[in-house]
């Protein structure tokens, strides 16, 4: 999800580097974003190619516009995980049920920092996404994705 200030900054970079393809910023009912203009935009395409560079990906990372996560709920292909802290299961849970069919591909959501509306989690549900739980805590936005990824390659390999 988006997040305020230049937080949202650290999380393009870092995912980069982690080898992520696509960087989608949701606008969910409970962020908190101040404003979002065509330069923060831009500004996170220069990190994400600064990114790459540095980690020597051969494949750019495409960030989007910030859309709405109903919306991509809509239209995701799973497999997919859904950072859920009240409701959701482990990444070992989840791991084993996928042991059959390993995912070659896979999208991450993570929620916002004022976490996510009932009617959010339920749409991920209905869209046939995981729900994970990263453990009792509860961790900021920025760290819950850079650790999602980090677990998914380490489950995985590179997606």
């Amino acid at each position: 999800a988006l997040i305020k200030g230049e937080k949202f900054d650290l999380v393009v970079q870092k995912a980069t580097e982690l080898g992520v393809h696509r960087i989608v910023p949701l606008l969910t009912r409970h962020a908190v974003i101040g404003t979002y203009s065509p330069q923060r935009l831009e500004r996170w395409r220069r990190i994400a190619l600064e990114a790459a560079k540095q980690s020597r990906r051969t494949r750019l990372v495409h960030v989007e516009e910030p859309q709405r996560v109903l919306e991509v709920l809509g239209k995701v292909v799973a497999p997919a995980l859904f950072c859920a802290e009240r409701e959701g299961v482990s990444l070992r849970e989840i791991a084993a049920r996928w042991s059959d069919a390993p995912p070659h591909r896979l999208t991450v959501f993570v929620g916002p920092e004022g976490g996510w509306a009932d009617e959010e989690i339920q749409a991920a549900r209905k869209a046939g996404a995981a729900l994970l739980s990263l453990g009792p805590r509860i961790l900021r936005t920025e760290t819950a994705g850079l650790v999602v990824l980090s677990l998914a390659q380490f489950l995985w390999g590179d997606l």
